[in-house]
C-alpha cells in the first residue's frame, strides 16, 4: 500500500504538471503579470490569504460538527495541505488523501474527513451557485430554461429522480430508517451550517474581491456590478471538478463572461492567469508558515491520548454510516445517465459515479489494514486478478500511445473509467463487509425498487403515447424506450439485471411480508420495461432469465406463470388502447367498402373498378401484431457485425498484446470519421489488450462462475444473483459492448464479498481501548 500510495502521488504530480504545460502558456502569464503594479498584485494576494485562512477556520467549524475537535493552528495546516492535494491529485480525491494523511496521527481517519470535505464542496458550490445566478440576472436580465432544447428533459429527468427517490425511501429496513432519521435529526445544527455557509460566503468575496481590482486595474471604465457579476461565473467554472486547480476552465469562461462586459481576450485571460499565480503564491507561502507552527506544537501530542481515542471512537461511527448510506445512494442512482452539454462535446455522466468513488475510497481503508485480507472474498485470487487487469489496462494505454498516440477516449473512457469500475466494485463489497447477507438484500433491493419507479414511469409515458393521435398536443410516444439510459439497449440490460436481482430475492429464501406480495407486480414491471425497449438482447436476456430459474427451482413455476400472463396481458391492452382509433378506422373503412361493393354489385356503373381498388380495410389482427418489433435493425445489425471483423482482423495484427487501448475508436475515426466502438467484448479485449488481457479477465470470469456454480443448491441469494448476472453479461456482450456496465460491477462487488469484516471483542461493544499504539484510527476503519 506504502507503494501504490507512492505510485498515485507521483502520478498525480506528473499529470497535473503535464497538464499546465500543455494548456498554459507559462511566458504569457508571466507578461500578463508585469502589466499590474506591485501594489495591486499585493492587495489582490492578501484577499487571496485571507480567502485561505477563512476556510481554514471553516473545515475546523465542520469538524466541531462531527465531535472532531482540532487546534485552530492545526485546522489551518491540513486544510492547506487538502488544497495542494486537491492541485496534485483529482480535487476532492487527492484532497481527502492529504488531509487525512495529517489526521490520522490525531484519530481522525479518512471516513470523517471525507464526510467533511463533501460537506464543505456542497455548501460552497451551493453558495456559488446562488452568487452566479445572482451574476446571471445582472448581466442578462433573465435565466430562462429553453423547454425544446432541454428543458423538457430537465423536468423528465426531475420526476424519475423524485420517483426513485421514494421507492428507494421505501425499501428502506424500517428500523435502521427510523434509526437513521433520529439520528440525523438529532445532529442537525442550524448554526453550524450557517457557519460554514456565512464562512462560505466570504471566503467567496475575497477572490471576487481580488478579481474585480485586478479587472478594475486594466478595463477601469467598466462598472464594478457588471464586473463583479461577470467574474463570480468566472468562479463557479473554475470550481467545478472538471480541471486541476481551475486551471484552463477559469481562462476560458474568464474569455467568455469578461468578454461579454467588454474585456478584450488578452485582459480577461492576464486577470485569470494572475489569479492563479497569486493563489498558488499565497498557497505556498502560508503552507510554510502553517507547517512551521505545527511543528512547535507537535510535541505535546502524548498528552493527547483520550482525544485520540475519542476521535477514533467518531471517526467509527462515521465510517458505518458511510458503509450503509454510500452503496445505496449509488444502486439508487445508478440507472441515471445523463449528457452535458460542453463547448466542445457532450459528457457522459452517471450520477452514481461520486458515490461509487467514495464508496471505493472508504472500502479501500478498511480493507488495506485487514490482517488477512483474502478472507474478505469468497473465493481466492480476487485481489490479484484485480492488480493483473489494472496493470493490463495500464499497458494496454501506454501500448496504444505508442502506437498511435495519447486519444480521450483511451485515457479517460477506459483507463480511468476502469479505475470507475473497481470503484463500483468496491462499494458493492463495502455494505456487505458492513452488514453481511442483510446489507445485500438492501442493496439488491434499493436496486430493484429504483429500476421499478423507472419501469412505471416509462409504462405509463409509453400508454399515454399510445393516445397522441386521439391527443395530439402528447409528445411520448416512443418507438423504443430508453429511460434514462440514453440507449434502449443498455436500459434493457439494467431492467434484466434488476429483474434477475428480483428473482433471486423471490426465490425460496426470499423475504417474506409485503415484499413476498408485491414480487409479482415487480417483476410484471421489469419485464414489461424489458418489451418496451424492443431490444432483442433484451428479450434474449429476459428469456434466459425465466428459463433459468425454472429450471433450477428457485422460484415456484405459478409465479412465473402469473408474471408471464400479467405482462403480456398488459403489453396487447397498452398496445390495443392506443390502437382504438386505427381499429375505428378500419373498421369505417370496411363498412363504406362493403355498402359501395353492394351498389356496384346491385348497379354497374364505370366507377365499379375505381370502387373495388378503393382502400382496404386494416384488420384488427394487424395493428396488434405491430406492437413488438418495430426498431430498423438492418443498418445496426451491418455496422455490428462490421465492428466485430474489423475486430477479429485488428487482433491477427497483434495476437498477443493487441494494438492498445483506444486502437479500434481511433482506426475507425481516421477511416470512416465515426466514432464506433466493437459490439462484442470479448472481440475488444484481443484487439486491444491481445490474448493475454483476454485470458486476464477470462480466468477470472470462469473463476468467478464456478464458485458460484458450487454453491448455487441450497439457492442462496448471492449465487443466484451472481450466476444470472454473469450469465447476462455473458449473453450481451457476444453483440455489445457491455464490459463498462456499471450495474454490473456493482453486483460483482457484492456478491462476490464474503461478509461482514472481523470486529474485536471490544470494537463491537464500543469499549475501544485508550492506546493508539493498539487501535489508532486505521484500526478503527476496520470495522
Amino acid at each position: 500500500m506504502k507503494w501504490l500510495r507512492l505510485i498515485l502521488v507521483v502520478l498525480g504530480t506528473a499529470g497535473s504538471t503535464f497538464y499546465l504545460l500543455t494548456t498554459t502558456n507559462l511566458s504569457v502569464a508571466f507578461d500578463t503579470a508585469s502589466k499590474f503594479p506591485a501594489s495591486v498584485l499585493a492587495e489582490a494576494s492578501l484577499l487571496l490569504s485571507a480567502g485561505l485562512l477563512l476556510s481554514g477556520m471553516r473545515f475546523r467549524i465542520l469538524l466541531r460538527d462531527f465531535e472532531l475537535i482540532i487546534e485552530p493552528a492545526l485546522a489551518r495546516y491540513v486544510n492547506l495541505v487538502g488544497v495542494w492535494g486537491g492541485l496534485l491529485f483529482f480535487s476532492i480525491v487527492g484532497q481527502t488523501l492529504a488531509r487525512t494523511a495529517v489526521l490520522r496521527r490525531y484519530g481522525i481517519g479518512g471516513a470523517a474527513v471525507l464526510l467533511a470535505n463533501v460537506y464543505e464542496r456542497a455548501t460552497a458550490l451551493l453558495s456559488l451557485a446562488t452568487l452566479a445566478v445572482a451574476g446571471g440576472l445582472v448581466l442578462f436580465g433573465k435565466i430562462s430554461i429553453d423547454m425544446f432544447g432541454g428543458g423538457v428533459a430537465l423536468l423528465k429527468l426531475s420526476v424519475y429522480l423524485v420517483a426513485v427517490f421514494c421507492a428507494a425511501l421505501a425499501g428502506l429496513n424500517r428500523k435502521l430508517l427510523r434509526r437513521t432519521v433520529r439520528i440525523a435529526i438529532s445532529r442537525i445544527r442550524l448554526k453550524a451550517f450557517a457557519d460554514v455557509c456565512l464562512i462560505s460566503i466570504l471566503v467567496h468575496g475575497t477572490t471576487l474581491f481580488a478579481f474585480v481590482h485586478l479587472g478594475h486595474e486594466l478595463e477601469p471604465q467598466i462598472p464594478i456590478v457588471h464586473l463583479a457579476a461577470a467574474s463570480i461565473i468566472v468562479m463557479f467554472a473554475a470550481s467545478l471538478p472538471i480541471s486541476f486547480a481551475g486551471w484552463g476552465v477559469r481562462e476560458l469562461s474568464a474569455v467568455y463572461a469578461l468578454g461579454i462586459i467588454g474585456f478584450k481576450p488578452t485582459d480577461a485571460i492576464a486577470v485569470s492567469v494572475a489569479i492563479g499565480i497569486l493563489s498558488l503564491m499565497a498557497l505556498l507561502v502560508l503552507t510554510l508558515f502553517s507547517y512551521v507552527a505545527v511543528a512547535e506544537s507537535s510535541g505535546h501530542d502524548s498528552a493527547n491520548d483520550n482525544s485520540k481515542h475519542d476521535a477514533a471512537k467518531r471517526t467509527l461511527g462515521i465510517t458505518r454510516a458511510l458503509s450503509w448510506g454510500v452503496p445505496l445512494c449509488a444502486a439508487a442512482a445508478l440507472p441515471f445517465q445523463v449528457f452535458v452539454p460542453t463547448t466542445t462535446t457532450i459528457l457522459n455522466v452517471n450520477l452514481a459515479d461520486p458515490w461509487a468513488i467514495a464508496g471505493g475510497f472508504v472500502f479501500l481503508l478498511q480493507y488495506a489494514n485487514l490482517k488477512v485480507r483474502a478472507s474478505a472474498w469468497r473465493m481466492s485470487g480476487i485481489e490479484t486478478f484485480a492488480i493483473l487487469a489494472m496493470l493490463m489496462i495500464l499497458f494496454g494505454f501506454f501500448n496504444g500511445a505508442a502506437h498511435f498516440g495519447v486519444t480521450n477516449w483511451a485515457l479517460y473512457n477506459r483507463t480511468l473509467g476502469f479505475v470507475i469500475l473497481l470503484s463500483y466494485f468496491a462499494t458493492g463489497a463495502l455494505v456487505v463487509a458492513t452488514a453481511g447477507e442483510l446489507g445485500l438484500r438492501m442493496m439488491l433491493r434499493t436496486l430493484v425498487l429504483s429500476c421499478s419507479a423507472i419501469a412505471t414511469i416509462d409504462i405509463l409515458l409509453l400508454a399515454l403515447g399510445k393516445f397522441s393521435t386521439i391527443f395530439p398536443n402528447l409528445s411520448f410516444n416512443e418507438e423504443q424506450v430508453a429511460g434514462m439510459s440514453q440507449n434502449p439497449n443498455a436500459y434493457a440490460l439494467q431492467m434484466a439485471l434488476a429483474l434477475s436481482a428480483m428473482m433471486a430475492m423471490s426465490g425460496r429464501l426470499g423475504a417474506g411480508g409485503i415484499w413476498l406480495r408485491l414480487r409479482i407486480p415487480i417483476l410484471t414491471l421489469l419485464t414489461l420495461a424489458i418489451l418496451a425497449t424492443h431490444s432483442r438482447i433484451g428479450y434474449a436476456c429476459a428469456i434466459l432469465i425465466f428459463a433459468s430459474v425454472s429450471s433450477q427451482g428457485i422460484i415456484r413455476p405459478q409465479i412465473l406463470f402469473k408474471t408471464l400472463v400479467a405482462s403480456f396481458m398488459f403489453w396487447i391492452a397498452i398496445g390495443l388502447a392506443g390502437s382504438l382509433p386505427a381499429i375505428h378506422d378500419a373498421m369505417t373503412t370496411t363498412k363504406n367498402y362493403t355498402i359501395e361493393w353492394t351498389k356496384t354489385k346491385r348497379e354497374p356503373t364505370a366507377s365499379a373498378g375505381k370502387a373495388i381498388q378503393g382502400p382496404a380495410a386494416t384488420p384488427a389482427a394487424t395493428v396488434i401484431a405491430e406492437l413488438a418489433f418495430k426498431s430498423d435493425t438492418a443498418s445496426s445489425d451491418a455496422e455490428r457485425w462490421l465492428t466485430i471483423e474489423r475486430g477479429l482482423k485488428m487482433w491477427m495484427s497483434a495476437p498477443i498484446f493487441g494494438m492498445g487501448l483506444g486502437a479500434f475508436m481511433h482506426q475507425m475515426q481516421v477511416e470512416t470519421g465515426k466514432l464506433l466502438v466493437v459490439h462484442n467484448s470479448t472481440v475488444w479485449l484481443l484487439a486491444e489488450l491481445g490474448l493475454t488481457g483476454f485470458l486476464v479477465f477470462a480466468t477470472a470470469f470462469a473463476m468467478i462462475f464456478k464458485t458460484a456454480w458450487s454453491q448455487r443448491k441450497p439457492p442462496s441469494i448471492w449465487a443466484t444473483t451472481l450466476l444470472l448476472t454473469l450469465a447476462i453479461f455473458g449473453l450481451s456482450q457476444l453483440v455489445h459492448d457491455v464490459f463498462y456496465q456499471r450495474m454490473f460491477w456493482l453486483l460483482l462487488g457484492a456478491t462476490i464479498c464474503s461478509g461482514p469484516f472481523p470486529r474485536t471483542r471490544a470494537v463491537r461493544r464500543h469499549e475501544l481501548p485508550s492506546s493508539p499504539k493498539i487501535y489508532g484510527a486505521q484500526e478503527m476503519l476496520a470495522v
